[in-house]
């Protein structure tokens, strides 16, 4: 499959403005009864939120309560979105008694509508019925690893579209202040602690600065449901630095604002632009790609074990560094295989131009299914019969669908093996090259 033919493949053709302007009036004839959704205008802003409309005017409410009244003439489109909530009970209703697998399936669902809430509800349910469910087990501890993320994100507010991004000035000191207390002696040196020695412990993990990065170039087009924290005065800084104003910048949704800055490739400014919740790509992979690979290839005896050389899992993957690290290692990664004339040539593991390609499809079939089998190691056992199994249909479509269909330039570069050199960052985005280090095993997949 070409690039070309994998981008038809994924994208619907552009509404013309005549069918675009039928498609709006159409919707907005019905306003008084829409709920939740997007609003786009002429100038290619969009706004998310609960629609109405009132006076030739088309009313969005955002999660804040704040209203933007956007002119009828100049809204292009309306897409209209059913309450994800209303839809979980509806299913949830019919789900059977003592039946995990739906609840899980439900559970799924729900993480795809950011509303980790709604999946630990059903999953609470699935766990009574089958304690040691492992896929129920799993997404349980991700929703409520993401119920705590959410809380935090919203104990600091997120600032208002107009509002001044401005840090408060410190409270001046007194006329006369005290004289300050006498220091305590020092205390005596603590003895340092032991280094931790377990094969755990050795594998690094990604800083919190490069998830940010990761989560920023993983943002596909159209997304929603993404929180952004603009920090350190970054959209002034921005705005002075290229002729803009401050209002004409914050006129912009937080994604354009985010997309201006982060395709300016002004690195030092893209550095305050915190991303507060996961993008779409990796939501799926915590929820539904991660857990069938640790529960099948990343065991001790494969790639969550001493000897997984530069393709190196962390399992369990209990937290945000373990999940974006092993992302990180699956995106990035590549392996030499020999092709049908008998060349050798490096293969991604996730080929995101060619996703037919990708080693964790191909090494994931029988040997005369796959277009490339997986190298002969003790035990192995591919983890499809087919191309036309259900686990095998969701890794190919998250690499189809989801992943942005261009494989991005970090801006860093990072290996899990810790006795292999990290080569410097790239000061340009360049293509990503291949890790230093060959995995001494080959990429699996699940079991």
């Amino acid at each position: 499959m070409t690039h070309s033919s994998r981008t038809s493949s994924r994208r619907s053709p552009p509404l013309t403005w005549p069918l675009a302007a039928v498609l709006s009036a159409t919707l907005a004839a019905s306003l008084a009864l829409a709920g939740s959704g997007l609003v786009k205008t002429r100038d290619g802003a969009t706004f998310a939120g609960e629609i109405s409309e009132a006076n030739q005017m088309v009313i969005v409410k955002d999660k804040r309560g704040i209203e933007t009244r956007i002119p009828r003439e100049n809204v292009t489109s309306i897409e209209l979105r059913q309450d994800p909530e209303l839809e979980f009970n509806s299913r949830y209703k019919q789900l059977a008694e003592g039946d995990v697998e739906e609840r899980v399936k439900l559970a799924q669902y729900a993480f795809e509508q950011r509303r980790p809430d709604l999946a630990r509800r059903v999953l609470l349910e699935a766990l009574a019925i089958d304690p040691n469910h492992p896929l129920a087990t799993r997404l349980y501890d991700v929703a409520k690893s993401q119920i705590q993320l959410d809380r935090r994100a919203t104990a600091t507010p997120p600032l208002s579209p107009l509002a001044s991004t401005q840090s408060p000035r410190p409270a001046a000191p007194p006329a006369n202040p005290p004289a300050p207390a006498p220091s305590p002696p020092p205390a005596p040196p603590a003895a340092a602690a032991p280094p931790q020695t377990t094969a755990r412990a050795e594998r690094p993990l990604l800083t919190p600065e490069q998830i940010n990065t990761i989560r920023q170039f993983e943002i596909r087009e159209g997304e929603t449901g993404v929180n952004f924290k603009f920090d350190n005065d970054v959209e002034r800084r921005f705005a002075q630095a290229r002729g803009l104003t401050v209002a004409s910048l914050r006129q912009r949704t937080p994604l354009e604002r985010f997309k201006l800055i982060r395709d300016s490739k002004d690195r030092d400014a893209l550095a305050d632009v915190k991303i507060l919740r996961d993008p779409a790509s990796l939501l799926e992979f915590r929820t539904k790609i991660q857990p069938r690979l640790l529960a099948g290839c990343a065991s001790s005896g494969c790639h969550g074990g001493d000897d997984a050389g530069a393709f190196f899992l962390h399992n369990p993957a209990t937290n945000e560094a373990d999940t974006y690290t092993n992302f990180y290692v699956l995106a990035t990664s590549r392996y030499p295989v020999t092709n049908a004339a008998g060349k050798r040539q490096q293969l991604r593991t996730v080929d995101r131009t060619t996703p037919e390609q990708s080693l964790l499809l191909q090494f994931s079939l029988p040997g005369d299914v796959g277009r490339f089998p997986h190298p002969p190691v003790p035990n192995f056992k591919p983890a499809f019969r087919s191309a036309d199994n259900e686990g095998f249909r969701l890794l190919q479509s998250w690499i189809l669908n989801t992943l942005s269909p261009i494989e991005p330039d970090y801006g860093f570069r990072f290996s899990i093996n810790p006795s292999a050199p990290v080569p410097p960052a790239a000061s340009q985005p360049t293509p990503t090259p291949a890790l230093n280090t060959p995995p001494v095993n080959p990429p699996t997949t699940p079991r």
